[in-house]
Order: structure tokens, then sequence, then C-alpha cells
């Protein structure tokens, strides 16, 4: 092969996930494989690190969460875009986490367990200053209410995407109303109500 190439050393890969590991006292670690592991190969990645005891994924698509799964990814897959109604039967079949990201999202899941009985999983990202995607304050207040009011719904966890590389003290006095706990962020407000709303206790 003429030209540049990467070689990729799962090895190593493997490496890092220990490292990374060592230093979270065991909490669940998602790795990121979209973009096809930002080119490193999320196929061959996902299986090295699933195989070492790696149990949650994250991808952009839901096609890239079922080519995880075709290949026998078991762990769980959470798909960082935003809700496609029309893929909502494919999410179920195939075990996707999918993201909330605006009240629109709820609706329609709403909606679709009226017709179907059931709910995809979800997690709700909360907008803390990237402005790319996710609920803002306002309407997270909206969203948790619904979510308190339709317990059918399969919530999983809420997250956010940091807009920069700060301290935790810094972020909470940015944000106001974020703050950190063990392996979720959560709004100050939703706390008390996680419980009522995750499916995941």
């Amino acid at each position: 092969m003429r030209g540049p190439k990467a070689t990729i050393h799962l090895d190593r890969l493997i490496a890092n996930y220990d490292q990374v590991k060592s230093r979270i006292n065991d909490k669940t670690i998602m790795a990121v494989v979209k973009a096809d592991g930002y080119g490193h190969g999320s196929i061959p990645c996902a299986v090295a690190l699933e195989s070492y005891g790696c149990n949650f994924f994250a991808v952009f698509t839901p096609e890239e969460g079922i080519e995880l799964r075709d290949i026998g990814i078991k762990s769980d897959i959470l798909v960082f875009c935003r809700i496609d109604v029309n893929q909502l039967d494919l999410a179920i079949q195939f075990n996707l986490t999918l993201n909330v990201a605006d009240p629109s999202d709820v609706d329609a899941l709403i909606a679709y367990y009226k017709t179907n009985g059931q709910s995809p999983q979800f997690h709700l990202k909360i907008d803390t200053g990237m402005t790319r995607l996710g609920l803002d304050m306002n309407a997270m207040n909206h969203v948790v209410q619904k979510l308190v009011e339709h317990p059918e719904l399969n919530c999983g966890g809420i997250y956010s995407h940091y807009p920069y590389r700060t301290s935790l003290f810094e972020l909470t006095a940015a944000a106001g109303d974020v703050i950190l706990v063990p392996g979720l962020v959560r709004t100050t407000f939703t706390v008390s109500n996680f419980k009522k709303i995750s499916k995941d206790k």
C-alpha cells in the first residue's frame, strides 16, 4: 500500500482502557466508537474492548449501532444523534439507547408507546454550553415533568457534553444548575425525581 496509513495496535487500546479504568474506581466506561471509531475501526475496537470487559459503547447513528449488533456486540449502545421517529422500531429491535435532546422527542416517544405499547430506552441530554444538541434548563423542567407523568417511558440516564475543559467547581459556577454525581450529570432539580423516571434504579 502506498501513501500514509494508520496501524492500530489493539493491545495498546486495551492498555489505555486499563489506565482509564484504574483511575475511576471501577465505574462504567462508555467507549465512543462513532464514525468508524474516529478512523480507528469501530468493529475491531468494539470487539477487543467488549472481550476485555467494556460493556457500554456510543455511536452517532442507529445504523452504526446496528452494525455493531450484526457482528455480535451485546453491550449497551447509546446513539448520539437526534431521535428519528421512523427508526424507533429499529431501536427496540436492536436494543439501542436513544438520545432525547428536545421536548418534541418525548412527545414522539409518548405517541409511539400509545401505538405500540413499548418504549425504547433513552438518555436525556442536557445542553451545558456546547449549544450543539441538548435540552436547555427551561426545557429540562418540562421534560422531567412529562417523564414523571409517563412512567411507561424507559429513561435510563442523563448526560451532557461540557463545552470546555475545566474543573467541576468552575463548571458548577458557570452552569449554575448543574452538579456531578457518580456516573451521571444531572440537574439539581432532577436529582430528586430521577428515581421516579429511571428504569435503571
